[in-house]
């Protein structure tokens, strides 16, 4: 198949076409999933391109740092829910000893993604759990304030413990997932600060 072209459809797509919110299309999974059907029916009949968006579990970035325990902000206006800066779970390496995942189900934000996943298969719709995103560094980033890149260059050792941690949190949330919904051969990662580093670190 010779591919020209690709679309992809993310939660501004979603509000947009369906006239939602970001606080409304985040504040249940019934209101995601109608916004979801909705942008469905009208990126079709815009593109004539036919069935490509599929219903999906969809949570603010924020989420798995909340699930390490990383505060998050629930904004008054109509912007996503941001992690709190001022209070870093980790402000030297050694915390990370004390970083510990909760139960999927109920921390943080991880729990409306359980919510939604409840939510969804009772409508019908064979979703996975999801939640694993392979954000390594990015998730390191949010839960020391950016400071995972300076101990990489001062303290690699303490840096690489901090990743291998939150390298084992995320597959334990990918554990979840087959848990529930069986294994799985393939994994999205998107890893925004990865980028920053230097082949040498």
């Amino acid at each position: 198949m010779d591919v020209k072209w690709h679309i992809a459809f993310c939660n501004v797509t979603f509000t947009e076409y369906a006239g939602m919110t970001y606080r409304d299309y985040y504040a249940s999974p019934t209101n995601m999933l109608e916004a979801q059907l909705t942008a469905k029916t009208v990126a079709e009949k815009k593109f004539g391109a036919g069935t490509f968006i599929t219903p999906c579990i969809d949570t603010p970035a924020v989420s798995f740092a909340s699930y390490l325990g990383m505060t998050f902000i629930e904004p008054y206006d109509d912007e996503l829910p941001y992690i709190d800066g001022q209070a870093p779970l980790l402000k030297e390496p050694v915390d990370v000893k004390c970083l510990h995942s909760g139960d999927p189900k109920t921390t943080g934000l991880m729990a409306k993604r359980w919510q939604a996943w409840q939510y969804y298969r009772s409508q019908g719709y064979e979703v996975r759990f999801g939640g694993h995103g392979g954000s390594i560094l990015t998730t390191a980033h949010e839960i020391s304030a950016g400071n995972i890149l300076l101990w990489l260059a001062e303290n690699p050792a303490g840096a690489e413990c901090v990743l291998d941690a939150v390298t084992d949190a995320d597959l334990a949330i990918r554990a979840f997932d087959e848990s529930l919904c069986g294994a799985t051969d393939s994994v999205y990662t998107g890893d925004d600060f990865s980028g920053l580093l230097s082949p040498e670190m």
